[in-house]
């Protein structure tokens, strides 16, 4: 589970107040890389699947404009995630994230989609998107493997 952290102003707050923030804990952000070239070449009945899912990334990845980082990946954007994780397959905590190390990660497991999410973990899924998409700004934190890099975000609930 990612790391969350809670600023409780009120420290009088009772233990159902501080329950109930932790079940509302709904909006961490993720950023989702995809390792160039595999979608595109996938078999056109699977695509059909995830176009409702990814209409807008689809173009990107078959050559529209999209982010490229200098190591051939293509950066999806900032996604919101919740307890519902959004990229739900596999995760792993390390102090060597940051985007080619999760890529790497998910590719050998035989995932579609990476995510980095505050600076330290990254998820695998094969589909993502299901909680909406937000700027990218909203994933500004360091890599904990590369702090030129950004990682995602966490929920910051006062």
């Amino acid at each position: 589970m990612p790391l969350v952290k809670l600023n409780f102003r009120d420290r009088q707050s009772s233990t159902s107040r501080r329950d109930s923030k932790l079940r509302d804990l709904s909006k961490i952000k993720a950023e989702l890389f995809y390792q160039k070239g595999t979608t595109c070449d996938m078999p056109l009945t699977r695509l059909a699947l995830l176009v409702v899912v990814l209409s807008v990334a689809l173009a990107g990845f078959c050559g529209a404009a999209t982010t490229k980082r200098k190591t051939g990946l293509m950066r999806l954007g900032c996604f919101v995630d919740s307890a519902e994780r959004d990229l739900d397959e596999f995760f792993k905590k390390s102090n060597y994230v940051k985007p080619e190390y999760c890529v790497s990660l998910c590719k050998e497991r035989g995932y579609r989609f990476a995510g980095v999410q505050a600076t330290d973990w990254c998820h695998c899924g094969n589909t993502f998107g299901r909680h909406g998409q937000v700027a990218d700004s909203e994933c500004s934190l360091a890599c904990a493997g590369d702090k030129k890099q950004t990682c995602g975000n966490l929920l910051d609930e006062t």
